[in-house]
């Protein structure tokens, strides 16, 4: 990952996913670490560190008065790559806690694709605008993925809510095919094993 900040505050990130050994993950590294370090390659890689990955991309914290969502990209309705044809492109509103789903079973959630830009804000109108090169996915929970796979049921999540905003912006995402309960998706919507992947945002002020 590279940034410039430009001396009125606005900073340009460009993020390249390139191939790396998995040792560590088979020795317990953080999950922050291997979503940032890895993406598929090598033709010839060995069993051991094959591995479905689920999104490449990075996560941020941010204060838990930046509730007050707005975005330009596919909604209302959480949308996957291979679940958007009824999530129009459009501008939408919305709370970190709105972007909840209630699912029965607790799992991954509220991801939004071909995302141009978002802002997060408080209610007294402070916060950050974040504007891809190109498009991007993002998702703004008040958890983070391992602690819903951790739950079992969604009527839980008030049990691991967290005060601050977690905020995934991802170059790609993995395909959800029947999520939970049935086939995985359809091998073009899974991440290539053979690629590197890149993708560059903005962060500056929100006005």
């Amino acid at each position: 990952m590279t940034y410039k900040i430009y001396p009125d505050g606005i900073m340009n990130v460009a993020t390249h996913f390139t191939p790396a050994h998995l040792d560590g993950v088979k020795i317990g590294i953080s999950e922050a670490t291997a979503t940032a370090t890895f993406s598929p390659g090598r033709a010839n890689v060995s069993e051991r560190d094959k591995m479905v990955v689920p999104r490449i991309g990075v996560r941020f914290r941010l204060p838990a008065t930046m509730d007050q969502l707005e975005y330009f990209g596919r909604g209302p309705l959480e949308n996957y790559w291979d679940r958007k044809n009824a999530a129009y492109v459009g501008l939408y509103k919305n709370t970190v806690t709105g972007m909840e789903e209630a699912y029965v079973r607790a799992q991954s959630m509220g991801n939004r694709d071909d995302v141009r830009w978002l802002t997060l804000k408080s209610l007294d109108n402070q916060g950050i605008r974040i504007t891809s090169k190109d498009h991007l996915n993002f998702s703004a929970l008040h958890f983070t993925d391992p602690e819903l796979w951790e739950l079992t049921y969604g009527h839980d999540l008030d049990n691991i809510r967290r005060a601050e905003v977690i905020l995934n912006l991802d170059c790609i995402q993995r395909g959800i095919g029947n999520g939970s309960c049935g086939p995985g998706p359809r091998p073009h919507y899974e991440i290539e094993k053979n690629k590197n992947y890149s993708y560059s945002f903005r962060i500056e002020n929100a006005k």
